[in-house]
């Protein structure tokens, strides 16, 4: 196999047409990662935002537990003292 000292007009044209073809693809892929990145950003900020909002409803309904369990102490503290579960004689 030799390699000839001539470089003819279709090397050229095939060469550059490969490095246009490169440069092409390589900023197409290159958007495609930046948009990604940009999407995941905005995902991460939106996991953020929802954790916070998580951990608030879950401090909220710890909140509502105690309470319930108080109202129910409460109540049951009254049932146990009315007078009609101590006045009758069976």
């Amino acid at each position: 196999m030799t390699i000839g000292e001539e470089v003819t007009l279709g090397n050229v044209i095939t060469i550059a047409g490969m490095v246009i073809g490169g440069a092409i693809a390589w900023a197409k892929v290159k958007g495609k990662s930046d948009e990604h990145d940009r999407r995941l950003a905005e995902l991460e900020d939106s996991t953020r935002t929802i954790e916070a909002r998580l951990q608030s409803i879950e401090s909220n309904l710890a909140g509502i537990k105690t309470d319930i369990a108080w109202i129910c102490e409460g109540m049951r503290r009254q049932y146990d003292s009315h007078p009609s579960r101590h006045s009758r004689d069976d």
